[in-house]
This record gives C-alpha cells, structure tokens and sequence, in this order.
C-alpha cells in the first residue's frame, strides 16, 4: 500500500472511526494497511534469470536438435499402426 494511503487512514482513525469502516471506504483490505514490504534477497538470482531468458528467445536450430523426437500425435499413430 502507498504511504499516501496508509496516512490517510491513520488520520482518519485519529476521529474514533474504525479501520475496518476506514478500508471499506477506501476499498482496501485490513491486511494491506498491516503488510510490512520484505526485502529483495533474490535480486541478483532474478537479474540472471532475467538476462538468460533474454538470450534463450525464439527458435535456435541448437534447440530443435535437443528437443526429444517420437512424442506426441505422430508417435501415438505410430503405436497404433
């Protein structure tokens, strides 16, 4: 939840109105006024995910030479056959 937010309900809760009243009206749930934000520990994980994948776009004749043949419709006919 912004800041914003979160001071606006605690100012309003400084009139005696509850924070479950205050929520409904601002269309929040309870819990979101209570989250605390966690640390960002996998920062470094998600930044190599994210340069790997951009690399491993799209069809590459390396990727179509490891893909494992005989499955799917064409095998089962075959079994069938």
């Amino acid at each position: 939840m912004p800041a914003a937010k979160r001071q606006v309900i605690t100012a309003v809760r400084e009139h005696a109105v509850s924070l479950r009243c205050v929520c409904g009206l601002m269309q929040l749930g309870r819990s979101s006024y209570y989250y605390e934000v966690q640390p960002d520990h996998d920062g470094a994980l998600r930044q190599w995910l994210r340069q790997r994948a951009s690399q491993r776009r799209g069809y590459t004749p390396e990727a179509d030479k490891q893909r494992p043949r005989g499955r799917g419709r064409a095998a089962l006919e075959i079994r069938q056959a």
